[in-house]
Order: structure tokens, then C-alpha cells, then sequence
């Protein structure tokens, strides 16, 4: 996965083994980039999104993870030092924001962090504006529930 190679290395961030993932295109061009993100036992979602200039990290156990923004945030300027040709104007990300909101659903359980992750990305791609992650989750989880009893 994206996020568990480029978090490897030395000094725990590693570019050059996610270099050619995005060699076919050109990720300054899209609107979002979800990054789903493995924490050896939970999982949770990054996203770097475009339109609002921001670094975006929703987690169901409510967690904050600076560590993972701040290698979307290098990863970012490393892509661009690298992909884009040099007429290009340098991408100041001084200007962007990191938003870890806390008005999430709340998984219940220690194994349904996948379905929520999974949710949260459906909700951030298709959201105009704020995803409504709280009512699409809860129907979710309510709807798994219902089938498996």
C-alpha cells in the first residue's frame, strides 16, 4: 500500500518507493487524493485535498496523527519537485491546513475500522462540501448489524 511504503526507511519517510505510482498521471490536476492508512491493527483515512488546501485525516477511534499529515505534506513537495517541469510556480504549502475532524462516527468495536475508512473515503469523494460522514456510517454500521443478526 502507498502510505506503508512511503513510510518506510530510516528516518521513517521514503519517496522513492512510491516515486513511479503516480508516473501515468498527474495528481496536481485532481480535486483529492485519498490515501487509505494502515496502522498495523486500525485503519483510517488521509486525504490531500485540493480544492480546500488542506491535509485531511479522519480516524474512527478519534486519533490525530500529525506523524502521517506531515509525510502527505513532503511527500506533496516532493512530487513536485520531481513531476512538475520547472516553469511551473512553486507549490507553497505554508498556506495549507491540517483538518482532523472530531464529529465523526465513532466505531464501537475493534474491528469495523476498515467499513468505516472505507465510508469515510466514499463520503470525501462524493461531498460537494463537508462529507456527512456521521449519517452515512451510522446507516452503515446499522444496516451490517441488522444483516448479520
Amino acid at each position: 500500500f502507498f502510505y506503508d511504503l512511503l513510510s518506510r526507511g530510516d528516518k521513517g519517510y521514503e519517496y522513492a518507493r512510491v516515486r513511479t505510482w503516480t508516473r501515468r498521471f498527474d495528481v496536481f490536476v485532481l480535486d483529492k487524493v485519498v490515501v487509505p492508512v494502515h496502522l498495523g491493527d486500525h485503519w483510517c483515512l488521509a486525504v490531500v485535498n485540493f480544492v480546500r488546501r488542506r491535509f485531511e485525516y479522519y480516524d474512527s477511534l478519534l486519533g490525530n496523527n500529525g506523524r502521517c499529515l506531515k509525510r502527505l505534506r513532503r511527500w506533496l513537495s516532493d512530487e513536485h519537485a520531481d513531476k512538475r517541469p520547472a516553469s511551473m510556480p512553486e507549490l507553497d504549502l505554508d498556506q495549507w491546513t491540517n483538518y482532523t475532524p472530531k464529529d465523526v462516527p465513532r466505531q464501537r468495536n475493534g474491528y469495523d475500522c476498515g467499513v468505516f475508512m472505507c465510508f469515510f473515503a466514499r463520503d470525501v469523494l462524493l461531498a460537494e462540501s463537508e462529507p456527512s460522514l456521521a449519517a452515512t456510517a451510522a446507516a452503515a454500521v446499522a444496516a451490517t448489524a441488522a444483516d448479520s443478526s
